[in-house]
């Protein structure tokens, strides 16, 4: 028999834990430092374009639809060194028939130097030279009279 789910969690790759309570206004996840993610796959984004893929775990827990105009999305973004200046990658526009659901969002070291050349420079920079690094998180926009998600996401590196 094969598992539904086909990644394995790691509390340290986390951009909401299980058991996280529901928001109700727009937030920001966690952000994961990108040297996590290339640590745990083993594979960095210096020279390695294309090589550094991961997938973000996305579990819909439940979301508030009693008025019928409420409205959900997540952004996935990445950040600066300094956790800022965030550069959307993706978005996606979370449906009802998502809740209980688990989403994949795959992303890799090509779509982040497209996107962000900026973060992944200063990536570089550190990797090079002094410390620094980026980072990847998530913004969830909730809007309507009586939004209320429940969620957790993490990243899982894809080994190769």
């Amino acid at each position: 028999m094969q598992s539904a789910l086909r990644f394995n969690y790691d509390a340290l790759l986390a951009l909401r834990a299980p058991g996280s309570p529901t928001i109700t206004a727009t937030a920001a996840s966690s952000q994961v430092d990108i040297n996590l993610i290339t640590q745990s796959a083993r594979h960095s984004l210096d020279g390695l374009h294309g090589e550094l893929s991961f997938t973000v775990v996305l579990q819909v827990v439940s979301a508030d639809h009693t008025t019928g105009d409420e409205t959900y999305s997540v952004a996935f973004n990445v950040y600066d060194e300094n956790g800022a200046n965030p550069v959307t990658l993706q978005t996606y526009a979370i449906q009802q028939t998502d809740i209980g659901n688990v989403l994949y969002f795959p992303f890799d070291a090509n779509m982040i130097e497209e996107q962000a050349p900026n973060v992944v420079t200063s990536y570089l920079t550190g990797i090079s030279g002094t410390p620094k690094g980026a980072f990847f998180g998530l913004n969830v926009t909730l809007a309507g009279t009586t939004p209320i998600l429940g969620y957790y996401a993490f990243i899982a590196p894809n080994h190769m």
